[in-house]
């Protein structure tokens, strides 16, 4: 049956998206990322680990494992250089000695940087709000159509396999892919400056996911 004209714009406004989503936004993201690890002295994994905690946390070693896909060995190890390096502090909660959990911990020096790095985007940011006139509904729209971007690319199974077939189970115990990490991109100490967390800005659960 041949597409409408309606359907064939459909496809190509999505694969248009797509593109720039991923060809685009993707390499600039990343390249933010990879500055901020580098100017840390931290790891790419160091990294998403200090954003499951801030976004999670405290947290337990085993969840750390799921959410970044590493043995619970590798974990304990990254955990422990995180924590010499005074970034995290592990605990062991009451009546659950046997299982550490682990939690963000303020760091000047992590939150001096990232608050310069924040400050540097945010003028560009500022521009493009400006020239845009994103504000009050627009600004909500667009709010909201990043986060549902987020969700899809990182809040759920990755939808696409991380293991060869054959190679057994994934990390985190489901077949067929390991849970993608968060990317928080923010590791203040989270008390702060009261920053509002984004996720509030999500439609309630019981809402339809179309």
């Amino acid at each position: 049956m041949e597409q409408s004209a309606v359907d064939r714009q459909r496809e190509d406004d999505t694969d248009e998206l797509l593109t720039l989503l991923l060809d685009d936004l993707g390499p600039s993201l990343q390249w933010y990322r990879d500055e901020v690890a580098r100017r840390l002295g931290l790891t790419a994994s160091e990294l998403l680990c200090l954003d499951v905690c801030r976004c999670r946390g405290p947290i337990s070693s085993g969840r750390i494992g799921e959410y970044l896909g590493l043995t619970r060995s590798a974990v304990a190890k990254m955990v422990r250089r995180l924590e010499a390096a005074g970034h995290v502090v592990r605990e062991l909660p009451q009546g659950r000695e046997q299982d550490v959990h682990v939690r963000l911990r303020p760091h000047a020096t992590r939150d001096a940087l990232l608050e310069g790095l924040r400050e540097e985007m945010r003028r560009s940011v500022q521009e493009i709000v400006d020239d845009h006139g994103i504000r009050g509904r627009r600004h909500a729209l667009v709010a909201r159509l990043v986060i549902r971007f987020s969700d899809t690319f990182f809040g759920t199974p990755a939808p696409w396999p991380t293991r060869p077939p054959g190679a057994g189970s994934s990390p985190s115990g489901g077949a067929g892919g390991r849970r993608t990490p968060l990317r928080g991109g923010d590791l203040r100490t989270p008390t702060v400056g009261g920053y509002p967390d984004p996720r509030s800005l999500r439609p309630p659960a019981s809402a339809p996911r179309r």
